[in-house]
């Protein structure tokens, strides 16, 4: 059954039940909070009344399998209140704003099965209206963005050509979106607004650094934005944001993949990560270590071409990465393994330093780690074309009780309206293997805590061995917020950030 049909079914059980109030179900106050939501039956129209100005009115229902919902608010007096619906740890997955001149209005989102909330909004205009509220539900969810998409790390699948409804809901709600290349070509962007305020959101073409090819800003007047940028092997991300006029519009979005015959000439950064400096083993303060962090479900393969600062090539190596893993490798091994034998063929010129041209084919991350055995530290130095990458859904490396003068701590933000706890997948690091799943105690609502590494290790009950050094925390499920790692150099007296990390796009190794 489609949604047109749904909500021509909607609408007439909604005008059968406004002739008929004995037929009706009526909310039951007080419901001003989630945890006062009045359950209610999916396709069973309830009517309820807008209050003062600090009455909103909240519903709950659920779903038992995955796909679409769609809930409609009707207001007989044309004065429509605005609406939300949010899942069940409070992300808001479809809005509707309040309307002076519209009675009815339907939000649609796909969704997998649970409970879900729907938040009807006091306001000044609606204080004292009577509306009606109506959910429905699809077994189909195609066409339509799923929530929570709002970093880059949470991006939407797309296939070329195919379309899809999404919406902005606010002012801090970006919609992030993925495309996958497999060949050469040219990647082309459609955006067009479906909002009946006719507001088109921002649209921009990234690629999987986080670098903006093409943008178009939000607009009142122009309804649709169409971007085009030429293209290689690799992931293409599209972010939809409200920009400068707020939340509540809708849109459609396409995006299509032409191939062509001939190559695309490569941008510098597109396949290769570089990262400089990087110290030989023969420097005299300070040691440098590498780590790969392959963040995908499936083992990969990474090639280090090692130059010095002059840009003389040293050699080239290739080493298997496991899936989910992020190994370190001493700057040492790097020289044993492209021919360099310390410590006679390392340059020994003062300032000399190694260039790190760094590939793989799959995507995923580096970090270049310098020690000062004299100075007591341990900061990340990733230096990179590329940039540092902003995906704050996993931290890798973070310290087990084996490093004792370097213990890591970890920081859990939770960006949502509503406290939450956090749940993480335990790795170990070197290899990939789960370790365990740790919940993190209540995260107050836009607040964050600070937990000991020692602390997630004892919980999961994980003794490492003397090589276990380091854990990989990714988010399990659907992730609150944030996380950030940072360690104690307890030597310097120092707290150092050791989050940022380089951006490996998936190529294909010659």
């Amino acid at each position: 059954m489609s949604f047109k049909t749904l909500g021509a079914i909607a609408l007439a059980m909604t005008l059968i039940v406004c002739a008929s109030a004995q037929a009706q179900t009526l909310e039951t106050e007080p419901n001003n909070s989630r945890t006062q939501a009045n359950s209610i039956a999916v396709g069973a129209p309830v009517r309820g009344q807008a209050g003062d100005t600090s009455d909103d009115d909240w519903f709950k229902f659920t779903t038992s399998s995955t796909g679409t919902i769609a809930v409609t608010v009707s207001a007989a007096n044309e004065i429509r209140p605005g609406f939300q619906i949010q899942d069940a740890v409070g992300n808001t997955i479809a809005s509707k704003g309040l309307d002076l001149f519209g009675a009815t209005a339907t939000v649609e989102a796909a969704a997998p099965a649970g409970t879900y909330y729907v938040r009807v909004e006091s306001s000044l205009f609606s204080a004292g209206r009577a509306y009606t509220v109506t959910v429905a539900t699809s077994s189909s969810s195609s066409g339509l963005e799923v929530e929570p998409n709002g970093i880059q790390a949470q991006a939407n699948a797309l296939t070329s050509g195919t379309a899809i409804h999404g919406q902005v809901s606010s002012s801090s709600d970006e919609d992030w979106f993925r495309l996958d290349v497999s060949a050469a070509g040219t990647v082309s962007v459609s955006l067009v607004a479906s909002s009946s305020n006719g507001i088109r959101p921002a649209v921009e073409l990234r690629s999987s650094a986080g670098t903006v090819i093409a943008s178009s800003p939000a607009s009142l007047f122009a309804a649709s934005a169409s971007l085009q940028a030429n293209a290689n092997v690799g992931a293409y991300y599209i972010r939809v944001a409200p920009d400068i006029f707020g939340g509540d519009h809708n849109y459609d979005l396409t995006v299509f993949f032409t191939g062509t015959t001939s190559p695309v000439v490569p941008s510098p950064s597109a396949s290769v990560t570089r990262i400089a400096p990087v110290y030989f083993s023969n420097a005299p303060t300070v040691h440098s270590y590498v780590r790969i962090i392959n963040s995908g479900t499936t083992a990969g393969q990474v090639q280090i071409t090692v130059r010095d600062e002059l840009g003389n090539l040293l050699g080239t190596w290739k080493q298997q990465i496991a899936a989910n893993s992020a190994p370190q490798f001493d700057i040492s091994t790097l020289e044993a393994a492209v021919g360099i034998s310390p410590p006679a063929t390392p340059p020994s010129r003062p300032g000399a330093f190694a260039r790190l041209d760094i590939s793989s084919d799959f995507d995923g991350y580096a970090q270049h780690v310098l020690w000062n055995p004299a100075g007591g530290s341990l900061t990340t130095m990733s230096v990179c074309d590329q940039g540092a990458s902003a995906n704050a859904s996993f931290v890798s490396n973070v310290h087990t009780s084996n490093i004792t003068a370097y213990p890591s701590q970890i920081v859990l933000t939770n960006t949502t309206s509503l406290a939450s706890t956090a749940t993480l997948e335990v790795l170990d690091s070197a290899s990939g293997n789960k370790l365990g799943t740790w919940t993190s105690s209540v995260i107050p609502a836009n607040g964050s805590i600070v937990v000991a590494a020692a602390k997630v290790q004892a919980d999961i009950g994980f003794s490492p061995s003397s090589t276990q050094s380091h854990m990989t925390l990714k988010f399990s499920g659907t992730a609150p917020g944030t996380i950030g790692h940072y360690i104690s150099n307890i030597g310097a007296g120092v707290l150092t950030d050791m989050t940022a990390r380089c951006v490996l796009t998936k190529t294909t190794l010659p």
